[in-house]
């Protein structure tokens, strides 16, 4: 890809202000190479014994090479290929490539409340602004496709960058989340069978431990994971499943409580009763009324 920056001309009537593309662009630095090149707009020059600030979020991604960053609140790091780091606004940072091996870089500048990465704030964030994701196709066709738009600038451009960035962010959050995790395309895999035998059989009477034999995994790996994986203990999944059934029969049939009790897997009326009406603050007969 040859080198290119653009900085986008931005409609203040722009409805979508949750993010707005500011500018993008791509660049190869040689080793032995003045860095940063001079060529950018005084609001984004800097040099790297200074530092700088700037008022938008910069999303960096180093495809070859290696180098360092620097920030107010994180402090150094080493970036090298597969590397990236997420700018705050305000906030006093420098980055530079190794003089040696120079670097390619590939960004995004954008700004906005953008409460997505408020809520995501542990996996990425001032104090934590480095993200290791390796040299990622599709993170990379993704830039891709950014830079052509910004190039083209065609109408309505500014509503699929949006998109787009905010696309690119949730991949890399997700990335490091199932790292943290350390969630793999096998406990994928595993998971992804363990809900399907709970939502098959969540009418019969379903011994937990049966499942995870089944699977030719320990009864604590099965909870602990299926719960990073969902949010949801095992036997709780399996509750809201029977709940939700329930509730679809107490609306749209004439079946008695007692009927649909035994029909969504519940031991008895009194049991199903007292979980109804702890899951959803109304007892069936309440709900069914309702």
């Amino acid at each position: 890809m040859d080198d290119f920056y653009k900085y986008l001309q931005v409609n203040q009537e722009y409805a979508f202000k949750e993010l707005v593309v500011h500018n993008a662009g791509h660049t190869h630095i040689k080793p032995d190479t003045v860095y940063p090149p001079g060529r950018h707009p005084d609001h984004h020059h800097f040099s790297f014994g200074q530092g700088r600030v700037i008022d938008e979020y910069q999303l960096i991604y180093i495809t070859a090479g290696k180098g360092i960053l620097q920030t107010q609140s994180g402090g150094k790091f080493e970036i090298g290929a597969g590397d990236g780091f997420l700018l705050f606004p305000g906030e006093w940072h420098r980055y530079k490539p190794d003089i040696r091996s120079g670097w390619t870089e590939n960004w995004v500048g954008f700004k906005g409340n953008n409460s997505f990465l408020q809520s995501s704030e542990h996996l990425l964030s001032r104090k934590s602004p480095k993200f290791s994701i390796g040299m990622d196709d599709r993170l990379i066709r993704q830039l891709s496709n950014i830079f052509e738009m910004v190039k083209s600038d065609f109408v309505g451009a500014e509503y699929v960058l949006s998109g787009s960035v905010i696309f690119l962010i949730g991949h890399i959050l997700t990335h490091l989340k199932r790292k943290e995790l350390k969630i793999t395309s096998q406990t994928d895999e595993i998971i992804m069978t363990a809900k399907s035998l709970l939502e098959s059989r969540f009418s019969e009477k379903v011994n937990l431990e049966d499942i995870a034999g089944q699977l030719n995994i320990s009864y604590v790996w099965f909870r602990t994971y299926f719960k990073k994986h969902t949010g949801f203990s095992p036997y709780d999944y399996l509750l809201n499943i029977r709940i939700n059934h329930a509730r679809l029969l107490l609306k749209n049939s004439n079946s008695s409580v007692k009927e649909i009790s035994q029909s969504s897997g519940f031991e008895s009326q009194q049991q199903f009763s007292k979980t109804f009406k702890k899951k959803t603050g109304l007892s069936p007969v309440q709900f069914r009324n309702h």
